[in-house]
């Protein structure tokens, strides 16, 4: 008896030990009695277009009798699915429920476990902006210039950046440096006021967020916008003499400079399309300017180009100057080797006064000069150089007659520089004419007569019969002439040409 009890008592708690205490059948199997989609609907049912939605399937399972204390012996666990969604063309979904949006418009969302399938929806709104960036990024404005900036969107639906649906706020971190203008759009100019570094920035406040972008804007040396001309824009000189051109280029901010050589093309052409009328020489690189030199008679077209490797902010890359070119005014010069002769003489009490190299007035090189200095001296007191012809010459009136000088360098080369000059033509040693007895004193600039001078002919018109020519020079208490260069005596001076500069003074009695 005492044996039949203890394997009652064996079996009693060998069935205690199962389902807290209840009986349970052995051989239960657990089923899939639901399935439901998490989240059944997205918040506010609208999701971003380009926007990302994780689902995931819970199904619900029994559980044999006794397992759980609820009365539905049921539990609820994630369960994997097969997904699907509609229209695809709106969405597409992967395996483990990610779907991703295509196109706006409402989705279903469909789960399928063993048969059951559960269903949820979802509608796609429109893309979201998320970020703004400015293009470009950072800039150097040359002074005076300006740079657009274009402020656009990182939107929900793409990586790159796409124009604004909403306008920006710019603003400048130095106004004083930069300004932009408008305030308000998707762009905006900033003006480069002057040098120095500052930020723009610009702000866009969309669907309750507000977005900022900065950027580093730097202010540096104004930049060229282009050739403006070529000076002078006219010149005139004879045959053999030579003038200076430059180009002078306009810069951002409106300020005008000569360029360097290092960024100018030079050409030339003329009207008698062979290219002889002149040529150009170039100096160093970073000296402004070129040298044309007068061949034969005609026009040239002297023409500034910018190099290609030269940037420029418009179009206007070349400019163009007239270059006349005359054949010699001086065509019956006064020379040693046909008879002529030269004297000078000092006059009065003319301090430091002095004629050099005088007989290179009368020779047969037109590049060599006699130098002649009129520093103080009383009133009265000058010097004068007299070319005379060879005996038995004697030269027609009705033309000019006078001298080709020039002065060292880039001094004036004018009437008024040289207003103690006098022109004076000769008969058998006496005086016929002269600019300092109401004669009018004509100078005809010829451009450089040779490197460094500018030439000019000083003459004045004859009406009588002459057989020399000379040049005065007169001192006084105030006058401090610097050194006049005298080249050639002109015995007959032809009239130049309207394209020649001249300036005529008559003095008075």
């Amino acid at each position: 008896m005492k044996g039949m009890r203890l394997v009652l008592a064996l079996l009693a708690l060998s069935l205690g030990g199962c389902g807290d205490g209840s009986v349970q059948s052995p051989d239960f199997t657990s089923g899939l009695v639901g399935l439901k989609i998490d989240p059944a609907s997205v918040p506010q049912a609208t999701v971003a277009l380009g926007d990302s939605v994780q689902f995931r399937a819970l199904g619900t399972f029994s559980l044999p009798p006794g397992t759980s204390p609820s009365t539905n012996d049921t539990e609820e666990r994630p369960v994997d699915a097969e997904w699907s969604v509609s229209p695809t063309t709106r969405a597409t979904i992967t395996g483990t429920g990610l779907a991703s949006t295509l196109s706006q418009g409402n989705v279903l969302v469909s789960a399928t476990v063993s048969g059951a399938t559960a269903q949820a929806e979802f509608t796609i709104g429109a893309p979201v902006l998320r970020d703004i960036v400015i293009q470009p990024s950072s800039a150097n404005i040359p002074l005076g210039g300006s740079q657009t900036f274009t402020a656009l969107g990182i939107y929900s639906n793409s990586s790159s950046p796409q124009p604004l649906d909403v306008p920006a706020t710019w603003t400048s971190g130095n106004t004083s440096v930069v300004t932009v203008t408008p305030a308000t759009g998707t762009s905006t100019s900033a003006t480069a006021i002057a040098q120095g570094s500052t930020t723009v920035t610009a702000t866009v406040v969309s669907n309750g967020q507000t977005l900022t972008e900065v950027v580093p804007v730097t202010v540096v040396n104004a930049a060229l916008t282009g050739i403006l001309s070529v000076e002078p824009p006219t010149a005139a000189v004879v045959a053999g003499a030579s003038t200076v051109f430059t180009a002078v280029g306009s810069f951002s901010d409106g300020s005008t400079a000569t360029l360097p050589d290092s960024s100018i093309n030079w050409t030339v052409t003329d009207d008698l399309d062979t290219g002889d009328v002149a040529t150009l020489t170039n100096g160093a690189d970073e000296t402004p300017g070129v040298t044309a030199t007068g061949n034969v008679a005609g026009v040239a077209t002297v023409t500034a180009t910018l190099k290609d490797s030269v940037a420029s902010s418009t179009t206007n890359r070349s400019a163009s100057a007239e270059l006349t070119v005359s054949g010699t005014l001086c065509t019956q010069n006064l020379r040693a080797s046909q008879g002529a002769t030269v004297g000078t003489d000092i006059s009065g009490l003319c301090i430091g006064c002095l004629v050099d190299d005088e007989v290179n007035i009368i020779d047969n090189d037109d590049t060599n000069f006699a130098g002649v200095l009129v520093p103080v001296g009383l009133l009265g007191a000058g010097v004068s150089v007299t070319a005379t012809a060879a005996d038995s010459v004697t030269f027609e009136p009705g033309k000019r007659a006078g001298f080709i000088i020039g002065r060292p360098g880039s001094e004036l080369l004018s009437l008024e520089a040289l207003s103690a000059l006098d022109v004076t033509t000769l008969l058998d040693g006496q005086v016929v004419e002269s600019s300092s007895a109401l004669i009018p004193l004509r100078l005809t600039l010829l451009g450089q007569v040779i490197i460094g001078t500018q030439g000019a002919i000083l003459s004045i018109p004859t009406t009588q019969p002459y057989d020399a020519v000379r040049l005065s020079f007169s001192s006084g208490l105030a006058s401090a002439l610097t050194r006049t260069n005298v080249f050639n005596a002109c015995a007959v001076v032809e009239e130049e040409p309207a394209a020649m500069r001249s300036q005529t003074l008559m003095r008075a009695n």
